[in-house]
Parts: structure tokens; C-alpha cells; sequence
């Protein structure tokens, strides 16, 4: 049972006390205010594990292109469970994780290692590092690396790509810039390519400073995809060699752009007119005639786009048309090319699937032979 008083019957309480020479209480002094005490519960943020970084962006500052550099990142387990590192995920290839510390326990610290290349990048570059966690606070956290990628020697561009004729491959020439951002004078040597498709050759833009490489192709090329390294060596034994690829493709001396015409299943609901394109690379004049498909009802319309270059052919397909079971149907057009007489462009069409119920297999009765005669039953 509890004695609850008001204001009224505390003051009286206080009247009666002094009255029987009770001592009173001395005054009550201010006590400050305190937070009251919480018991958290067991799945508490507070009572988990917590991450916390040393820090979350480094900067390694300016560094030569071609270098690996690393750098580890070093996080404590502030929380009061142990900490689970569960996946590290970089924003490119260019950058690594290596083995990171997996678990950690509360107070403890754990590094995460990371590895950034730098070849093939010029100038300002940002990479992030993403760290998944078991911190129910911050699960994920994203760590940073920068620098500035320093090229002593640029070269642009680094590969050079050519296409020929394979019938009457003529020379042709690609020029490479070669720029310094060496404090002294760059010296170069003379370059040096092991194929005899290519041939290169050095000249001078700013003594010293800037060159351009020139390489140019040396018919007879040969057949199909060639390719060959160009290496210059620097007088500067830390700067690499400058290397550009060289690349030398034949083209085909007639191109058919689609290889086929598709026709929707048949018996087709519209007309339809299909096209497709011939296209030459030769340095001699293609002339095209005589266009025509080997089904009836169905003309061939041609046009020559670039004269002596670039032809299209529209056949016009008929509302209801199929193709010929077991017929093989092609546009057909005759031409000047020596190797190509008579271009055919195949056209397909699938069949219509039938859908109906299923027949269930039966077995066919023997002949029954009577009388030396054979009579078959007739299949219902």
C-alpha cells in the first residue's frame, strides 16, 4: 500500500513534526541530472561490431605510368562482437584487393592490402574500394585511392591499323605522335619493326621534345590479319621503350550486308520487301546486272547507291508467299568481278509449327495372304 500526499499534506506532515521537536531535514541541495541507465538488449547496434577505418581516401600523389603501387588500408573493430569482413569489390580491373584480414575481433585491427596499376592511364585518376561488412551500422563502406599518373614519353596513337586490297594492295601510311615530358632532351633510336609488310621511319617535329613515327605498309602485304610490334628504344635507360602495334587487314573484295534474307513463316499475312547491300573494295568499278529470284511472282528491284561501290537489291515478297517445299531459293545478280560472276544471296523462311492433339502410334496388322493374294488393310 503506498501513501500518496499532495502539496498540502506534505506541508502539514512537515507543521506536525516541528511541533513535536522533531529535527528538520537541512535544506536539499540541486543534484545535477544524470542519464538514466539502459540495458540494451542483446542484438543492441551497440553491443554488434563496428568498423572504422584509419582513413578512407589515400592519395599516393603523382607516380610514372607503368608502376604497380600499393598501399593498405588498416580498420579497428570498435564494437563489442567480432567483426566479419565479407567481400571486397574494386571499381576496375586496374585495381586488386590481396588476402584481407576475414575476422577481427572487438579492439583488434585488421588491413585490407590494395594494389593499383597504372599502365595505360595519363593524368588525374580516382579508383574506389568497396569494403561489405556485418556492421549493422555501416555494412558498406567505400574507400578511395587517387593519384596522378606522370607519362614520361606519350605516344598516340599506340596502335596503327591499316586495310588493303588483297588484289592490288597499294602503300599506305599512318603517323605516330611521339611527345616528351622529360626535363632533358629525348633521345630516340632508330625503330625498329621485324616484318616485311610494314616499314617506319623517325622524324624530327622539336628537337628534343616531339617526333613523329611514321609507318607505312610495303606491298605485296600478304593474306588475311598480319601484325607486328614497332619498338623504339630511349637514350634515358628508366623511360621503357616506346612500342606501337601494327595491324594490316585484307578486305574481302566484295562485302554482302545481310548474308541472307529471313522471311517470317509462311504463308505470309503482308508483303514484305527484304533488302540487302553490296558493297566493293576493290580499286576497280563494279557493274551489276540482270537481277532476278528463282521463284515466279517476285521481282528485284536494284539500285546503285555509290556508282561502281555500293548497289542495294529489294525483293518484293507477295502477301500469302511460301517457299517451295525442298526449293532452294536465292536472289541471284550478275557482276564484272573476275572472282564473283554471279552473286547469289540465299533467302530462308521456317516452317509453320503445327500444333494439334497428339497421335497416339499404332501398329499396322501383318498381310493376310489368302489365296496366294496379298491383301493389305486399308488404314482408317
Amino acid at each position: 500500500m503506498r501513501l500518496i500526499l499532495g502539496k498540502a499534506g506534505f506541508a502539514g506532515v512537515l507543521t506536525t513534526l516541528a511541533a513535536i521537536g522533531q529535527p528538520l531535514a537541512p535544506p536539499s541541495v540541486p543534484v545535477p541530472a544524470t542519464e538514466p541507465f539502459t540495458l540494451l538488449p542483446a542484438g543492441a547496434p551497440g553491443m554488434g561490431p563496428r568498423i572504422q577505418f584509419e582513413e578512407l581516401v589515400h592519395d599516393f600523389g603523382e607516380i610514372q605510368a607503368g608502376q604497380n603501387i600499393k598501399h593498405t588500408f588498416v580498420y579497428t573493430n570498435t564494437g563489442l562482437a567480432t567483426l566479419e569482413i565479407q567481400q571486397v569489390r574494386t571499381s576496375c580491373g586496374c585495381t586488386t584487393a590481396g588476402e584481407w584480414d576475414k575476422r577481427v575481433e572487438p579492439g583488434a585491427t585488421g588491413k585490407i592490402p590494395i594494389q593499383f596499376s597504372s599502365a595505360n592511364f595519363n593524368g588525374p585518376i580516382q579508383k574506389t574500394v568497396s569494403v561489405v561488412s556485418n556492421d549493422p551500422q555501416q555494412n558498406n563502406v567505400t574507400l578511395q585511392v587517387k593519384a596522378k599518373v606522370w607519362v614520361p614519353v606519350e605516344v598516340t596513337p599506340k596502335t596503327v591499323m591499316f586495310q588493303y586490297d588483297g588484289e592490288s594492295p597499294v602503300e599506305e601510311t599512318r603517323t605516330v605522335r611521339i611527345v616528351s615530358n622529360l626535363k632533358e632532351p629525348l633521345k630516340l633510336s632508330e625503330p625498329r619493326i621485324e616484318h616485311t609488310a610494314f616499314k617506319a621511319r623517325l622524324e624530327t617535329v622539336k628537337e628534343g621534345k616531339e617526333y613523329a613515327l611514321v609507318v607505312s605498309t610495303v606491298p605485296p602485304i600478304g593474306k588475311g590479319m598480319i601484325t607486328a610490334p614497332i619498338i623504339v628504344e630511349v637514350g634515358d635507360t628508366n623511360v621503357p621503350p616506346v612500342r606501337v602495334q601494327a595491324y594490316a587487314l585484307e578486305r574481302q573484295p566484295l562485302m554482302i550486308s545481310p548474308s541472307q534474307l529471313l522471311l517470317p513463316a509462311g504463308p505470309m499475312r503482308g508483303e514484305m520487301r527484304p533488302s540487302f547491300s553490296i558493297r566493293t573494295h576493290s580499286t576497280n568499278q563494279l557493274v551489276l546486272s540482270d537481277a532476278s529470284i528463282n521463284v515466279p511472282g517476285v521481282p528485284v528491284e536494284m539500285k546503285e547507291l555509290q556508282p561502281g561501290r555500293l548497289f542495294s537489291l529489294t525483293p518484293t515478297f507477295p502477301a500469302g508467299f511460301e517457299l517451295p517445299a525442298g526449293q532452294r531459293v536465292e536472289v541471284s545478280v550478275k557482276s564484272n568481278h573476275p572472282k564473283y560472276p554471279v552473286i547469289r544471296v540465299a533467302v530462308v523462311q521456317p516452317r509453320p509449327v503445327v500444333r494439334g492433339p497428339v497421335r497416339t502410334s499404332s501398329v499396322r496388322p501383318l498381310p493376310v495372304r489368302t489365296n496366294q493374294v496379298i491383301q493389305t488393310p486399308v488404314s482408317r
